[in-house]
């Protein structure tokens, strides 16, 4: 099965998901949010299979090596909250 972007982001076997690719794919987000002038600190956050600390660490080291400084939300709520959490954020007053 090769890797697929959908509307919930990349899907695939694990296995199939290299450091480079997650590197890839982490630099191509922040080119794009650049381009909005939407760039900031990355709240990066994952759940508990045994392959997110891998995957996070690929995506930190695109992160950085991109200029951004990378944090942990790790005690946050899944997605769908981390979601809403962020709109109140940054949703303008």
């Amino acid at each position: 099965m090769a890797l697929k972007f959908g509307t919930s982001g990349v899907r695939g076997l694990v296995t199939e998901l290299t450091d480079s690719e997650v590197w890839l794919f982490t630099t191509a987000f922040l080119t794009y949010a650049k381009s909005l002038n939407q760039i900031a600190d990355v709240a990066l956050a994952h759940d508990l299979r045994e392959s997110s600390p891998r995957l996070q660490m690929a995506a930190i080291k695109a992160i950085q090596d991109f200029g951004q400084k990378p944090f942990s939300a790790a005690r946050f709520p899944p997605r769908p909250l981390l979601t809403t959490h962020k709109k109140k954020i940054f949703s303008p007053s």
